[in-house]
């Protein structure tokens, strides 16, 4: 969901965009970037989510002259990809300099399937209100659900192919998880992240320990999936241990 508010900053006309910008909401930004003539700025401050066609607009609304307030260094380098042609909607493998507390990440999608849930859960959570409409229908899932470690899966593999782009792998350490809802067939889902806390190491100055939280939201925009991480991460031109 997208909240958008306008003000003025003395000859300026400041859209103020809040939450998810992504292609099905760009023609509302369109209408009000249109209105009113005269400078535009769009502060990117508070948005949370970008996909492609949102990077797209960005690159352009910045080549017509409005300025983006605010701008993260993730998104601009998106930004300056899609400006030199690129055609990759992931950032460059990241390591612990390039990473700071309130940076934020987006993945791509993932559809779930009946089929795929009830296969998961049999071989690996094989309860039955995970295998039977009926069952699952008088649980306190009130319909048939994916198992919680099949949503964290699919999160991991979103997150693996481009939601958290960090070089040499996505190596955890431990964290705290949660699961506010259930997964149900038919959900698109997404990872948003947001680093926390970057903590160089004292004692191995070629890595550190970076705290992220992952929520993992379906189409209606409700957290299915919650889980922060923290993770080793190395510097740049630095060899994980064991690397030869």
């Amino acid at each position: 969901m997208l909240r958008i508010e306008t003000d003025s900053d003395q000859q300026t006309r400041v859209i103020r965009l809040i939450g998810r910008l992504e292609a099905a909401n760009l023609s509302e930004v369109r209408t009000q970037r249109g209105c009113g003539g005269g400078r535009v700025a769009m502060d990117l401050k508070e948005v949370t989510f970008v996909d492609h066609d949102a990077v797209q607009f960005l690159s352009g609304c910045e080549d017509d002259g409005v300025e983006l307030r605010h701008c993260p260094p993730y998104l601009r380098n998106w930004i300056g990809q899609e400006r030199e042609g690129r055609e990759r909607t992931i950032p460059e493998q990241l390591y612990l300099e390039d990473l700071f507390a309130g940076q934020r990440f987006g993945s791509g999608t993932y559809r779930m399937e009946e089929s795929r849930m009830k296969s998961f859960a049999e071989e690996f959570d094989p309860q039955r209100f995970h295998l039977d409409e009926g069952v699952a229908r008088d649980s306190i899932f009130r319909g048939l659900a994916a198992s919680g470690w099949h949503t964290a899966a699919v999160s991991m593999r979103l997150l693996v192919t481009g939601g958290l782009p960090v070089a040499n792998g996505i190596i955890g350490l431990g964290g705290e998880i949660a699961w506010p809802a259930p997964t149900r067939s038919g959900d698109e889902l997404h990872v948003e992240s947001e680093i926390l806390e970057v903590l160089p190491s004292r004692s191995k100055p070629n890595q550190g320990v970076v705290t992220v939280r992952n929520v993992t939201l379906n189409q209606a925009g409700t957290p299915v999936y919650q889980f922060t991480a923290k993770i080793l991460v190395f510097r740049r031109n630095a060899q994980p241990s064991g690397a030869r």
